[in-house]
């Protein structure tokens, strides 16, 4: 039996499920639970990477494999660099602001 392509409308309903009835958001936590149901469906022959293992060798994989070499990773990754490079310089100021005293 040919397994049929994961698609939109399985997306739809795992987050209606999961989310349940008259609750338009779901948390941070369910949406990270979701994430590893979503990978375990996707990639069920992925089971190391990195030195990872299990959930975390799937998170990998969709976030390395996938999110990052689609076509909006170049502005994503850009932006991702450049909020943690303020994040960075932000806390090191705190820092030595803290050592000097």
């Amino acid at each position: 039996e040919k397994k049929r392509p994961f698609n939109v409308t399985d997306l739809d309903l795992m987050f209606s499920k999961k989310k349940g009835a008259d609750v338009h958001h779901i948390t941070y936590v369910q949406f990270v639970e979701m994430l590893d149901v979503i990978n375990a469906t996707l990639f069920p022959t992925v089971k190391e990477k990195l030195g990872f293992k299990g959930r975390n060798a799937r998170m990998l994989e969709i976030i390395l494999d996938h999110f990052f070499k689609g076509a909006i990773s170049k502005s994503f990754k850009k932006n991702l660099d450049n909020r943690a490079t303020e994040f960075c310089k932000k806390n090191v100021a705190k820092i030595q602001a803290q050592a000097r005293g």
